[in-house]
């Protein structure tokens, strides 16, 4: 776990522009428990969910058409919120629903892979969403 952190640090020190979003992912990590268990975890899993939600809103490009759209999405209500929040808020629930469904036997690393795709699939698409707003703007 502590090696894990340090290397996502690093990868975040690499970034050419990091802009804000980064300085919280920053602070994020800065703040990540020693212990990967217990409410310590919870509440910064809790953290980096709410940043990444706020992340994808911040990317939407239709304002949202409710008030506090995050915490409606969080509730399990995205009506109103643009198609990148929302859309982040269905992968946190399908990865929360993917880990929970795994049997307490089963080996460490099952069902990960579908997890890591899931997650994968939200960067990719926050990515060309960045891209594409960076084009509009150009």
């Amino acid at each position: 776990w502590p090696a894990r952190l340090a290397e996502a640090r690093t990868a975040l020190d690499t970034l050419a522009h990091p802009g804000e979003p980064a300085a919280r992912v920053r602070d994020l990590l800065a703040a990540a428990p020693d212990d990967r268990a217990g409410e310590a975890l919870r509440a910064w899993a809790d953290a980096c969910s709410v940043l990444a939600l706020e992340v994808h809103l911040g990317h939407d490009m239709t304002a949202p058409a409710t008030p506090d759209p995050v915490a409606r999405c969080r509730a399990g209500d995205p009506s109103g919120a643009g198609p990148l929040l929302s859309g982040e808020a269905a992968r946190q629930t399908a990865i929360l629903e993917m880990l929970a469904a795994m049997d307490e036997d089963a080996p460490a690393t099952a069902g990960l892979r579908q997890i890591r795709d899931v997650s994968t699939e939200g960067g990719r698409i926050l990515r060309a969403a960045a891209a594409r707003r960076g084009r509009v703007r150009s």
